[in-house]
């Protein structure tokens, strides 16, 4: 993840310009995955293009990056909190600060999960997302299609950047399909066969240019005392652009989305409200057997309880005791001095 906290301000700003933004219909399909919309978490947010679109969807957004300059040119959303997360933080710090454990309902990664420490990032995606209904999804475009002559001399150039590349920027040239992705797929796309998705897109000459000159191979090499792009050959793009500024290009992307295994269901849980719900797989409810002659025991059968009312004697009941005086309650007792007078006095 170290390439992407070098970004510069200004590299910053040149990767703003030349990110296309990702459709409503990418972040309409992910939400319909998802069993609630309470909290989603963008990793490796930049400067905020996918967080922005996931909070159409979602009450509460946290897009988290370790570039500072990056946050700087990310937007404000009145729904969307950026937090800067260096590399030195604890799991238990991160997963606190995201939200607490099985607390979100969608993590995306867009064009960035290739920097990860993935043992590491998964453990943390693992504890925050909700179960069972919460989704993660990542994507990625490993190339702009623009017309032949420009593609040629983009080929060039992206020979050129062979002797920079790594496994992990393998893993985003080969659109996703080699990485490491331990979850459920909930189809769209899977580990090994991520789904692509062309993405067309209005650019400029300007916004192409910018888009070389923040491509990571192309910073490696620049802070490395190497320039894949110099002066000549942005003269040769010019030149294969053509005299149109802005034309309709076309990203391609790659996706893969899944929830979290049964094995990883190893704690409690609990929905939103509260209440706690035993470790999965869940017991099965404690009911009573359904009634049949196989479920009688057998003879003799035990006797029946005691009958009782409330306070009743078992029966036989004894007889009443037969009406008489001795029956009757005693009379309250007399007032001191005798009764009064007769007539009885009325009032005072």
């Amino acid at each position: 993840m170290g390439d992407l906290a070098t970004l510069s301000g200004s590299q910053a700003a040149a990767y703003k310009e030349a990110r296309p933004t990702y459709p409503s219909s990418w972040y309409k399909m992910l939400s319909e995955k998802t069993a609630y919309h309470e909290r989603a978490w963008d990793v490796g947010t930049g400067n905020g293009q996918a967080a922005l679109g996931v909070a159409d969807y979602y009450n509460n957004v946290v897009a988290t990056d370790i570039n500072q300059a990056q946050l700087n040119q990310a937007t404000k959303h009145p729904k969307v909190t950026y937090l800067l997360t260096p590399e030195s933080m604890s799991e238990n710090e991160l997963v606190a600060m995201v939200g607490g454990e099985n607390s979100v309902d969608l993590v995306t990664v867009a064009q960035a999960l290739h920097y990860f420490d993935l043992d590491k990032f998964y453990a943390v995606v693992k504890r925050v997302l909700r179960k069972p209904g919460g989704v993660i999804a990542v994507w990625v475009f490993n190339e702009i299609v623009v017309s032949p002559p420009v593609d040629r001399v983009f080929e060039r150039l992206s020979d050129s950047t062979v002797p920079y590349r790594t496994p992990r920027t393998d893993m985003a040239l080969a659109g996703y399909r080699t990485i490491s992705f331990p979850f459920e797929s909930v189809g769209i796309g899977s580990e090994g066969n991520s789904l692509p998705l062309d993405l067309p897109w209005k650019l400029s000459l300007d916004g192409f240019l910018a888009y070389l000159r923040s491509w990571q191979l192309v910073v490696k090499a620049k802070q490395q005392g190497v320039d894949l792009l110099p002066a000549s050959l942005i003269d040769e793009f010019k030149a294969a652009w053509g005299s149109n500024p802005v034309k309709t290009v076309v990203y391609k992307f790659f996706m893969i989305a899944g929830k979290c295994k049964s094995s990883d269901f190893d704690y409690p849980f609990g929905p939103p409200g509260g209440q706690n719900w035993p470790p999965f797989p869940f017991p099965p409810p404690p009911f009573p057997p359904p009634f049949d002659f196989n479920h009688m025991p057998p003879p003799p059968f035990p006797p029946p309880p005691p009958f009782a009312y409330g306070n009743m004697p078992p029966p036989p009941f004894p007889p009443p005791p037969p009406f008489g005086s001795g029956n009757m309650p005693p009379p309250p007792p007399f007032p001191p001095g005798g009764f009064p007078p007769f007539p009885f006095p009325f009032g005072n």
